[in-house]
C-alpha cells in the first residue's frame, strides 16, 4: 500500500501544472500509471505462485 501511494505521489508530482493540462489529462494519465503498476504487481504475483 505504501508503494502505491508513492508511486501517486510521484505521479501526481511529475505532471506540469494543472494550468498546462485539462482534467480529464490528468486523470487519464494517473489512470494509466495506475493500471500499468496493477500489471506489474499482478504479473510479480503469477511468478510467485508459478514458483511455489
Amino acid at each position: 500500500v505504501s508503494a502505491l501511494r508513492l508511486h501517486l505521489f510521484a505521479a501526481i508530482k511529475s505532471v506540469p501544472p494543472a494550468n498546462t493540462l485539462s482534467t480529464g489529462t490528468l486523470v487519464a494519465l494517473l489512470i494509466i500509471k495506475i493500471n500499468l503498476l496493477a500489471n506489474v504487481i499482478l504479473i510479480i504475483n503469477n511468478n510467485s505462485y508459478t514458483y511455489l
